[in-house]
């Protein structure tokens, strides 16, 4: 349960981050008209896309990582849950008449 909640969190992070931009850009210059200068459309049409873009590469790099950190403490921590529960489920036994080379 915790592994999910510390997941939620850093992605809703993650989301507010990569958003920033795109929020303080439509803030500072407010709806495009026709009388803005060319600085401002290449802001909003370059700048801020790939500066979102960058930090959602970030995002998802460091998503990866997390995930892979949470495994790893989920794998060194003992589950009381299956400790339990020791349930072995055989693989399945296939006929030898079956040549399957995908199975």
């Amino acid at each position: 349960m915790w592994k999910v909640i510390v997941l939620l969190s850093y992605r809703v992070l993650a989301l507010l981050v990569v958003l920033g931009p795109i929020v303080i850009n439509y803030l500072t210059n407010g709806s495009l008209d026709v009388t803005t200068n060319r600085n401002d459309l290449v802001t909003a049409f370059v700048y801020v896309p790939l500066i979102s873009l960058l930090l959602s590469f970030i995002a998802i790099y460091i998503d990866g990582k997390v995930v892979d950190l949470l495994n790893k403490i989920k794998q060194l921590s003992p589950n009381i849950h299956t400790a339990f529960n020791n349930k072995v489920i055989s693989p399945l036994k296939l006929s030898p008449y079956l040549n399957c080379k995908f199975c």
